[in-house]
């Protein structure tokens, strides 16, 4: 049973804007051109964009709105630093593994925060993640420990973890469920 829906932001696949390639990287000339043409209205999402240099991540979180990475895997910490403070949606689904640097920095962000991607989420992330203020999306976490669950059970906000193994440890399950707003399915 599913406890909740969520909302339709998500990390789907992105096709090229007419006239553009994609690219695994992109220049902060690009990022302009690419922002240029797709319009003011438009959700960013590049296509292809695996790795985000800190310049082009000013460009691109610049813009209001979605704002979808779903192609990076890896992200900095000065990255990380500025996307926090993009203005809307932050997608970043392609990401699997997360520092703890990296996810301090991304807690800062206000807004929904897209980290559909995370596989495996410590105590000491998910501690950072508690103090993040908006929608917490990690529907690739399979497993959790106590203390991790424990943590984001402080999150004020809605969390969503409907990847997690059905056979929690009743303890553990048990933690999530005393925050209403984390959403799980049981």
């Amino acid at each position: 049973m599913t406890l909740a829906l969520s909302l339709v932001v998500g990390c789907a696949g992105k096709q090229p804007i007419k006239g553009h390639s994609v690219k695994a990287e992109m220049s902060v000339e690009d990022a302009k051109e690419y922002l240029d043409s797709i319009g003011k209205m438009a959700p960013v999402a590049p296509p292809g964009l695996t790795s985000l240099d800190p310049a082009v991540a000013s460009v691109l979180a610049a813009r209001q709105g979605e704002l979808d990475l779903s192609d990076i895997t890896d992200l900095s910490v000065d990255a990380a630093r500025i996307l926090a403070e993009h203005s809307g949606p932050l997608l970043l689904c392609g990401i699997e593994r997360i520092q703890e640097d990296v996810a301090i920095e991304l807690s800062k962000h206000n807004g929904l925060l897209n980290l559909a991607g995370i596989t495996v989420v410590d105590h000491r992330v998910a501690m950072q993640f508690s103090r993040h203020k908006g929608d917490l999306r990690l529907n690739g976490v399979k497993e959790i420990s106590f203390e991790a669950a424990k943590a984001l059970s402080k999150h004020d906000g809605v969390v969503e973890l409907f990847g997690l193994n059905k056979e929690l440890p009743r303890k553990t399950k048990s933690i999530l469920l005393q925050n209403k707003q984390i959403l799980l399915e049981i």
